[in-house]
C-alpha cells in the first residue's frame, strides 16, 4: 500500500490551534485511545466536519466492521470529502476492499478495488508515477486471488452455536493446547502475534492431508524475511467441540528450527528444536482467532481456556470502556505508565512481562523512576530465527496502571524493561502480565475489552 502523506486543513488564522489537524494526526498514528480522549475533551473547538473521518478510523479499530464500511462508502461516495482529504484517501479504498475480503464479500471487493485502480489512474495528487503504477499492479493481483476464492469456494464458515467450549490448556509458559486439523490430534501454539491463520511445517501438513493451491511461488516475505512457503486450506479444525472449515494456512518448506544461527550453543539448539520450535505443531493466529470471535476465557488456576459463544456472558469488570484496539491488523492494550498513555502490542505468544520502547520510556519516566545501569541483555527467539544481545534495562518502580487499578510490579517475574530495537508503539505486553497478576484473563471481541479477575 502506499504510503501517503495527509495535508487535512481547514480555515485557521495564523497562530491558531488546529484542533482537527491535531486529532486527525492522533487517527493517522493509531493513537486511538488518545484520540477518544482528545475528542471528548476539545468537543467544543471541533467541528462536525471531522466526525465521518473520526467514526471511521474508531469503527475499524474496535472491530466494527459493517460500521466501518458504512462509514467508508459514506466518505468515499462525498467529492468534496475525498478532495479535502488529500492523497491518503488511497489508504480507504485499500481498508473498504480489505473490510469487504475479511466478510468475505469478495464481488463487493472487487468492485472496490476497480475503483480504487480508477482513482490511481487519475492520480489526482500527481504522485510518482512509478509508484502508481506499482499500486495498480499490486491491486490487480488482489482482483485475481479474490476471484480465486470465488472461483474455488474456498469460503471459511465455523460451525458455533451459542453454547461454549471448553479447552484444556498445557503446562507450559505459553499458550498451548491440542487441537484436531481433519481429524489428526496436533498441539497448537496459541500464537496471537502472527498475521496468518495457521502455520505448519511442510511434513506435517502432508500428514493432516493440506490441500495446496494449484498456481503459486514457492517463496514469500514474511516479517521482512524471504522464506520458503507455499499456502493451502485445512478441511476442518475442531477447538472443543468448535469446528473451522476451509482455513487458509501457510507451510513452511523449511523446518522452524532451520532459521537458527550456526553459532548456537548445541544444547541451547536442541531444546529449541524440542519445544519452542518443534516441528509437528500449528501456530494458530490472530486472523482465525478475530473469525471465531466472542470471548476467550483464561482460568490460569485451573489451566484452561473457555471460547464463550453464549449470549449475555457475565462480565467481569463493570467499566467495559474498549482497551483493546486493532491497529495495521495487530492487536494493541492500552495501560498507563506513571499516568501516561501506555499503547502496546499484546503479544500473548511472548513469556515475558513488559516492555517499554525507549521513546516510551523517557516520555513516562519521573522522579520515582529509575532504570537499572546494568545492561542486562536480550535474546529473542521467533519462527523465522534469533535475536541476540538485544540491549535492555530493568525498570525500577514502575507505576502501571490497568482496569482503573494499579499493578504491583515489584516480584522478580513481573519485571519491567526498556528495550531497545522494538518498534512497537510503546512497547509489549507479554503473557506473564497476565499470569502473575490474575487468576483469570478474558478477552472479549465484542466489547474490545480485557478484563481480568484477581
Amino acid at each position: 500500500m502506499l504510503f501517503l502523506f495527509c495535508f487535512y486543513t481547514l480555515s485557521y488564522g495564523q497562530g491558531q490551534r488546529n484542533y482537527a489537524q491535531e486529532l486527525f494526526n492522533l487517527l493517522m498514528n493509531g493513537r486511538y485511545f488518545e484520540a477518544k480522549e482528545f475528542k471528548v475533551q476539545h468537543r467544543d473547538q471541533l467541528q462536525p466536519d471531522i466526525d465521518l473521518v473520526y467514526n471511521m478510523y474508531m469503527a475499524s479499530a474496535f472491530n466494527k466492521p459493517d460500521s466501518t464500511i458504512y462509514y467508508l462508502e459514506k466518505f468515499l461516495g462525498d467529492p468534496r470529502g475525498v478532495r479535502t482529504i488529500g492523497p491518503v484517501v488511497g489508504q480507504y479504498y485499500v481498508g473498504l476492499y480489505e473490510t469487504y475480503a475479511n466478510k468475505q464479500q469478495f464481488d463487493k471487493a472487487i468492485s472496490t478495488v476497480e475503483r480504487y485502480i480508477n482513482y490511481l489512474k487519475e492520480n489526482p495528487y500527481s504522485l510518482d508515477p512509478e509508484a502508481i503504477k506499482k499500486e495498480i499492479v499490486g491491486a490487480q493481483g488482489n482482483i485475481t486471488l479474490f476471484k480465486e476464492k470465488i472461483n474455488t469456494a474456498s469460503i471459511i464458515r465455523i460451525a458455533h452455536g451459542e453454547k461454549d467450549y471448553k479447552i484444556k490448556l498445557k503446562n507450559d509458559p505459553n499458550i498451548r493446547f491440542d487441537a484436531l486439523y481433519n481429524g489428526h490430534n496436533i498441539e497448537t501454539y496459541f500464537d496471537k502475534g502472527t498475521s496468518d491463520f495457521c502455520i505448519m511445517e511442510k511434513e506435517l501438513a502432508d500428514e493432516i492431508g493440506v490441500k495446496y493451491k494449484q498456481t503459486q511461488d514457492s517463496t514469500r516475505l514474511m516479517y521482512g524475511k524471504l522464506i520458503r512457503a507455499i499456502g493451502g486450506y485445512i478441511d476442518s479444525i475442531e477447538l472443543g467441540g468448535l469446528k473451522l472449515y476451509n482455513i487458509p494456512v501457510v507451510v513452511f518448506l523449511d523446518k522452524f528450527a532451520s532459521y537458527l544461527p550456526g553459532h548456537l550453543d548445541p544444547g541451547v539448539r536442541q531444546d529449541l528444536q524440542n519445544n519452542l520450535l518443534k516441528s509437528k505443531q500449528v501456530l494458530f493466529g490472530l486472523p482465525a482467532i478475530r473469525k471465531i470471535g466472542g470471548r476467550f476465557e483464561f482460568d490460569w488456576k485451573s489451566n484452561t481456556l473457555i471460547i464463550r459463544q453464549s449470549k449475555d456472558p457475565k462480565n467481569i469488570a463493570s467499566n467495559l470502556n474498549p482497551n483493546m484496539a486493532f491497529i495495521n491488523n495487530s492487536l494493541y492494550l492500552h495501560l498507563k505508565v506513571n499516568d501516561t498513555d501506555f499503547t502496546g502490542f499484546l503479544d500473548l505468544s511472548a513469556d515475558h512481562y513488559v516492555f517499554l520502547t525507549y521513546p516510551y520510556f523517557f516520555k513516562s519516566n519521573s522522579d520515582y523512576v529509575n532504570n537499572d545501569a546494568k545492561k542486562q541483555p536480550y535474546t529473542r527467539v521467533g519462527f523465522l530465527g534469533i535475536e541476540e544481545n538485544i540491549e535492555r534495562y530493568r525498570v525500577e518502580n514502575p507505576k502501571i496502571y490497568f482496569g482503573g487499578k494499579m499493578i504491583d510490579a515489584k516480584n522478580a517475574q513481573s519485571e519491567v524493561y526498556t528495550v531497545a530495537d522494538i518498534n512497537n508503539f510503546d512497547g509489549e505486553v507479554g503473557v506473564r502480565f497476565f499470569k502473575n497478576n490474575f487468576s483469570k484473563t478474558v478477552i472479549d471481541f465484542n466489547t474490545m475489552t480485557i478484563q481480568c479477575e484477581e
